[in-house]
């Protein structure tokens, strides 16, 4: 990276790897999706499987095609929280995704490999692969919303998502606490950079810890995030995730953040 790089790569012809534009690839030929947005934070345990898992249930009880995209290649998890089990079986034409009991379409490594407690040991061109192959071999079938749930950091998948993935746009999810405003910066900062709009802040586990400093609204109007929405902290949630069984669990409150998405 250049000295003195300004992060805009439309006005830059240097070949370096700080480059931000997006190349986004086309998707399968029968897929048709309307709308994409990716679940992402900088720190791990905030609860992005959690919100995407959640999030998609709330919109599929509306009568509106959800789907998620589990973008955690080594940490799969989406499935699980879905009560999914059975494999996915790509072939040359392309593979379909699994449908959850409401009907929500999920796909994810976790979903293919012969064991979901087999570890996948991979990194780099591998990883950016098999988003890859996510993202333009996956037939997803008329779906409204599709969430791309993504592990912690701002590494190779939240950039390989961001760059190779036509986004609508990032739901961020963050909690209070100092450790977690420092790292939702950094996201914030990615997105920024790269030219991607959040469109909300979603603050899991709110009101756990009233001794933590929630620092969610300085960085909201710091980074003219129009949207955040707080989400209680109910150890019940916990246990619908673990059984597999989120579609049971029952809220509202992510209401003014699905308006916003449609």
């Amino acid at each position: 990276m250049s000295e003195e790089c300004t992060h805009d790569c439309s006005t830059c012809g240097s070949d370096c790897d700080s480059r931000t534009e997006t190349t986004a690839a086309p998707m399968h030929e029968d897929a048709f999706v309307r709308r994409v947005y990716a679940v992402c934070g900088a720190k791990g345990g905030v609860g992005r499987t959690t919100v995407a898992a959640l999030l998609a249930s709330c919109v599929q009880k509306k009568h509106v095609q959800a789907a998620v995209l589990d973008a955690d290649i080594t940490g799969s998890s989406v499935p699980a929280a879905f009560g999914l089990t059975g494999r996915v079986t790509p072939d040359s034409f392309g593979m379909f995704p699994m449908e959850t009991q409401s009907g929500v379409q999920v796909i994810g490594v976790n979903l293919i490999i012969p064991d979901p407690t087999d570890p996948v040991i991979a990194r780099g061109t591998l990883v950016d692969n098999t988003l890859k192959k996510f993202w333009s071999e996956v037939i997803w079938e008329d779906v409204d919303l599709l969430l791309v749930d993504m592990p912690a950091g701002t590494g190779e998948v939240p950039l390989s998502v961001m760059r190779n993935m036509s986004l609508d746009g990032v739901i961020v999810v963050t909690e209070a606490g100092k450790a977690a405003a420092m790292m939702t910066e950094k996201t914030l900062k990615m997105a920024r950079a790269l030219k991607i709009p959040v469109v909300a802040l979603v603050v899991n586990r709110d009101g756990a810890n009233a001794d933590l400093d929630d620092r969610n609204a300085e960085l909201a109007e710091k980074y003219r995030v129009r949207q955040t929405v707080r989400l209680p902290y109910d150890p019940r949630l916990a246990v619908f995730m673990d059984e597999g069984e989120i579609e049971m669990y029952n809220t509202d409150v992510l209401d003014p953040l699905i308006d916003r998405l449609f």
